[in-house]
C-alpha cells in the first residue's frame, strides 16, 4: 500500500461526509462487506471455471487446432450449454 493509498483509506473510513438519504452510500458493516469483496476480487483475477476448485487451483488451458466442421459443432455446443 502506497502513502497515497493510505491517506485514501483513512480519510474514508474517518473524514469522508456521505450524503444523508444516498440510496447508493454504503455505511458501517455494508461498506465493510462490500470493501472486502470488493478487494477479494481485484486480488483474486477472475473467477474459477470450475466450482469445485480450491483457492489457488487453476482451470487447465488446452490449444488445439480443429477442422471447421467441427470448430463449428463445438462452437454451437458451447452456446447450446
Amino acid at each position: 500500500m502506497t502513502d497515497n493509498d493510505a491517506a485514501v483509506a483513512e480519510w474514508a473510513e474517518r473524514d469522508m461526509i456521505l450524503p444523508l438519504r444516498s440510496s447508493t452510500a454504503l455505511r458501517g458493516a455494508a461498506a465493510a462487506e462490500h470493501g472486502q469483496a470488493a478487494l477479494g476480487r481485484a486480488l483474486g483475477g477472475r473467477p474459477s471455471i470450475d466450482p469445485s476448485a480450491r483457492p489457488g487451483q487453476h482451470a487447465r488451458n488446452r490449444q488445439v487446432r480443429l477442422a471447421a466442421d467441427v470448430d463449428r459443432r463445438l462452437q454451437d455446443l458451447a452456446e447450446r450449454q
